[in-house]
Order: structure tokens, then sequence, then C-alpha cells
């Protein structure tokens, strides 16, 4: 097949590539055995960068050509790149090379990134988390939002189990050592997450703490007039 022959298949090649995506991708097909100033002989959805036939290699395409690294390279892929008119591409360059291993030509694929990047803010909006603290409730009607955890792991019983582990390695108390202190804390901790909304809840807290459902709710009660 001669060098011109394969050029043809490039361009049919590209054409091909160009209509299995969107028009958001373009593809251009370099002849590089001579001009570089006018190296393009085919573009397909050239609304990205806006080139034409006749286009000339990209300062980065003839450096390809150029570089010693390159030479035994099959392709280079997903760079980034920036048109004439200020659109983000991730660009590709694939090299047409002849039976004697010589470079004559080049299919460059480019996907122009706007699109995505308006969807990628999109997406970072909707899943981004407030950077308040929990404790951090709106003020003087400011409007702001606490940032709030929510854990779909954990049953009730892990929860209270969660909370007193936690407390204990912040005091480095066991719970057998707890004293009344130690327990209204640990009662107002899972007083401020809900868990006495729950069915069985006081009994359960009361048994693992030791007291009686009564003390319990002196405790909540004594909770709510500090705070």
């Amino acid at each position: 097949m001669s060098d011109q022959e394969l050029l043809d298949r490039a361009v049919d090649f590209a054409e091909f590539v160009s209509q299995c995506f969107s028009d958001s991708v373009e593809v251009v097909v370099h002849d590089v055995r001579g001009d570089l100033e006018h190296s393009a002989i085919a573009v397909f959805n050239n609304t990205v960068s806006g080139r034409q036939v006749g286009a000339p290699m990209t300062q980065l395409g003839a450096q390809f050509l150029t570089e010693q690294k390159y030479q035994n390279m099959k392709s280079v892929c997903n760079y980034q790149g920036v048109t004439a008119n200020g659109k983000l591409v991730r660009a590709s360059t694939f090299f047409v090379r002849n039976r004697q291993g010589k470079t004559i030509g080049c299919i460059c694929a480019n996907v122009d990134l706007t699109h995505y990047l308006d969807a990628a803010q999109v997406l970072d909006k909707l899943i981004r988390f407030s950077e308040r603290d929990p404790s951090e409730f709106p003020e003087k009607g400011d409007g702001a939002q606490p940032r709030i955890q929510e854990d779909f792991s954990r049953s009730v019983t892990d929860s209270i189990g969660y909370i007193i582990s936690e407390y204990t390695k912040q005091t480095d108390k066991k719970l057998v050592h707890f004293e009344t202190d130690d327990k209204i804390a640990v009662v107002a901790l899972m007083e401020k997450q809900g868990l006495f909304s729950f069915k069985g809840s006081i009994g359960e807290v009361a048994g693992i703490l030791g007291i009686s459902e009564p003390t319990l709710y002196r405790y909540l009660k004594k909770i709510k007039k500090m705070g």
C-alpha cells in the first residue's frame, strides 16, 4: 500500500471515529510529508476548534514528529490542549507510519470538555457537604445550615455503643468506672443525636449505664434545663 493510500485510509477511519461520537469530538488528519504549515487534509466536527482543511500542524504535534522519544510510540493519548477559541480539550494523536516505519501522517482526536466541565460543576454542587461543624446551628436568621453526618449503617444499639466507645476513648475511662457526670455527659450526647426518640432506647441505655429508667429521665430533664 502506498503512502497516499495509507493516508486515504486514515481519512476514512477519522470520519468513522467522528461519527461514532457526538460533534464534541473533533478528528483531524495531517499529512506530515511536506509543509507542516498546511498539513491538515481532513477535519471532521470542526466546531470544536474551527480549523479547516489546510490548517497547520500544532506546535506540540510538530514536537511529536521531531523528538526521538516519540519515534517508537504508536500514539500519545489524553493530554490537555486549548483551542484558539479558548476551549479546553482532551487531545490524542495517532501516528500513521508506512511499511518502512516512517511517520507520514497523524490522526488527532480532540474532545471538547466544555459540557463535561459544566456537568462536573453541577454534580460537585449536588454532592458537596457543608463545611460547618454539626454544633454550629444557624443563629440570628443567617440561613446557614449546619454540617450533619448521617450513618445509615448503624442500628440504635450500634449507635449507643459507638457513643459510649468514643466517650471512653476521649476520657480514658472505662464504662464500669463511669461517675454520675460521665453518665450524664453520655446521655447528653445520645439526646443530641436523637436516640431517645426510638422505642425501647430508654430501657436499653439505662441497662447499659447501670441506672434505673427514672434516673435516666432525671438526667434528661437536667440536660434540657442546662440547655
